[in-house]
């Protein structure tokens, strides 16, 4: 996980520990894990819990592919090199299958249809009783809220001594997002297909939510 990415979402590690936690309860020991978006989160933790994990890494751009498969194979307890996979990570992901899918502040980019449809294709590659777990920014359920979140977060961003360049730039970024809600994406989880889907761990803004793929049929 980049100095970057801690930096304009302070508590981002603890929220990744707790998707670390939800894999580790029905993971096997030597997980299939696909990582859509290569932002490391929460796969570098991942990698130090379950070091015999085989991952693939899904991204669009193959510039930050090449960074998240150099920083695995360099400073992270992996036993092998990560497969990367140029893709539009809506119509093209791997068709695995994988035993655990996640993804870290990635989906929020999405337009809600992408985020539903990206649900229902992570279904697919899933085996049966595999899991699915985002570390994702998400939208307030109100308008009060939803600025609440937004000022709690420059507050905190702000505490860490980030450069004002950086928060100018990240700020910038946001005309770029689509955060849902944790209600709404918790029911598209449903919809696609998917068990005892929660939002496992929230702080304001930023939430780490999933669930399981449903049973094979006897």
């Amino acid at each position: 996980m980049g100095a970057r990415s801690r930096s304009i979402a302070p508590g981002l590690d603890q929220l990744a520990v707790s998707a670390v936690r939800v894999v580790r309860s029905s993971a096997p020991r030597q997980p299939r894990v696909l990582e859509i978006g290569a932002s490391g989160v929460p796969t570098e933790q991942l990698s130090f819990e379950l070091p015999e994990s085989t991952f693939t890494l899904v991204d669009p751009s193959e510039e930050a592919l090449s960074d998240a498969a150099n920083h695995l194979a360099t400073h992270l307890c992996t036993e092998s090199a990560p497969t990367t996979v140029v893709a539009d990570i809506v119509e093209d992901l791997p068709e695995g299958p994988f035993d655990v899918v996640t993804s870290g502040l990635t989906v929020h980019r999405l337009p809600d249809d992408d985020k539903r449809a990206l649900f229902e294709k992570v279904r697919e590659v899933l085996v049966p009783d595999g899991v699915f777990v985002l570390v994702e920014e998400v939208s307030g359920p109100t308008l009060a809220l939803d600025d609440l979140y937004h000022r709690a977060w420059l507050d905190d961003v702000r505490a860490t001594g980030t450069n004002d360049d950086v928060v100018e730039a990240a700020l910038g970024a946001m005309i770029y997002s689509h955060p849902a809600t944790v209600s709404d994406q918790l029911a598209w989880l449903k919809q696609a297909g998917f068990r005892d889907v929660d939002c496992f761990s929230k702080r304001y803004g930023y939430a780490v939510i999933g669930g399981w793929k449903e049973p094979a049929l006897n």
